[in-house]
C-alpha cells in the first residue's frame, strides 16, 4: 500500500510533465453541432401527412400520407413507438424527400429526436428531419396542435398502401 505522501510526490512530479504535454498537443477541434448535413439542392419527392401522438412517458403515433414523386401520388400509413413525453397532440406536416433513388427506398424504419411542447393557439418554428437505414430524409414543416411535451426519440414505420398509386 502506498502512502499518501508518496502518492502526492507522485503527482507533484508528473504535473509539469502533464503541463508541458498539454501545451505540445495541438488544440482540440472546435465543437460541432449535431445537426443534418444540408440536403441536395433539389428534393427528389414531396409528401404530406397527417399524424396523431399520444402517450404518458411512452409515445405511440399513428397516421397517413402520400408521397409524391414525377408526378404519381402514392399513399402510405405510419406508425411509431417512442420514449418520452406526455400529452396528445395531432401533426399535419408537408414536406420534401431527399435521396430518394428507388421510390421502393421510402418505405422503412425512420428515426427522430423530439423536443418542445405543443400548446393551443402556439406555432412551434422549423423543420423536422427523419432519416431511414437507406439514407432517405424528410424534412417535414409540421402543425401540431393539441396539449403535449414532446421529448425523447421516436421509431417511424412507414408502409406504403398496395395498389393505390395515383396521378397527382
Amino acid at each position: 500500500m502506498h502512502s499518501p505522501i508518496a502518492t502526492r510526490r507522485h503527482l507533484l512530479l508528473a504535473l509539469p510533465a502533464l503541463v508541458i504535454a498539454g501545451c505540445a498537443a495541438e488544440p482540440p477541434a472546435a465543437p460541432q453541432a449535431a445537426t443534418t448535413p444540408p440536403p441536395p439542392p433539389t428534393p427528389d419527392a414531396t409528401v404530406v401527412l397527417r399524424n396523431w401522438r399520444v402517450g404518458v412517458i411512452g409515445q405511440v403515433s399513428w397516421g397517413s400520407g402520400v408521397l409524391t414523386q414525377q408526378g404519381v401520388g402514392r399513399p402510405f400509413r405510419m406508425r411509431g413507438v417512442g420514449a418520452g413525453g406526455a400529452g396528445m397532440a395531432r401533426i399535419r406536416a408537408e414536406g420534401e424527400v431527399y435521396n430518394l433513388r428507388r421510390v421502393e427506398d421510402f418505405a422503412g424504419v425512420y428515426g427522430q429526436l423530439r423536443g418542445g411542447a405543443v400548446v393551443p393557439g402556439a406555432e412551434i418554428p422549423g423543420t423536422l428531419w427523419l432519416v431511414n437505414s437507406q439514407g432517405v430524409r424528410l424534412a417535414l414543416r409540421p402543425q401540431r396542435t393539441g396539449l403535449a411535451l414532446q421529448i425523447g426519440a421516436d421509431a417511424v414505420v412507414i408502409e406504403f398502401l398496395e395498389g393505390r398509386a395515383r396521378a397527382a
